[in-house]
């Protein structure tokens, strides 16, 4: 079965390309942040109906064993001496933008 073989893959991509992050103050996780991603957002039902209205956001990649829900709290962990607490720069989970079984694609914006 291939699934555990894409679940390893996951987790060693975000080991290398991540950093140390607190989710929820109080799941040390590890999350990759893409910084500057220019998300367009979609007006009425129509999906093909594209709006004028954009915004640039980060995005974290962040494995969906943590669970990772709109309104947590994530804390990236810089200059932490101690494991599980974080003191870098704060968001919140706006949003999710994307789940693919294995990870999870979070909207953020500052805490």
């Amino acid at each position: 079965m291939a699934l555990p073989a894409f679940q390893r893959m996951h987790e060693r991509l975000i080991a290398r390309l991540g950093d140390q992050a607190v989710l929820r103050t109080n799941v040390p996780c590890t999350v990759n942040i893409e910084y500057g991603i220019v998300v367009d957002y979609e007006l009425g039902d129509d999906k093909f109906q594209r709006s004028e209205y954009a915004a640039v956001v980060d995005i974290a990649n962040i494995l969906k064993q943590h669970n990772p829900t709109p309104g947590d709290a994530l804390v990236m962990a810089l200059n932490s001496d101690t494991p599980g607490t974080a003191t870098g720069k704060a968001y919140v989970i706006d949003a999710l933008a994307g789940d693919n079984g294995f990870m999870v694609r979070c909207v953020l914006r500052s805490a």
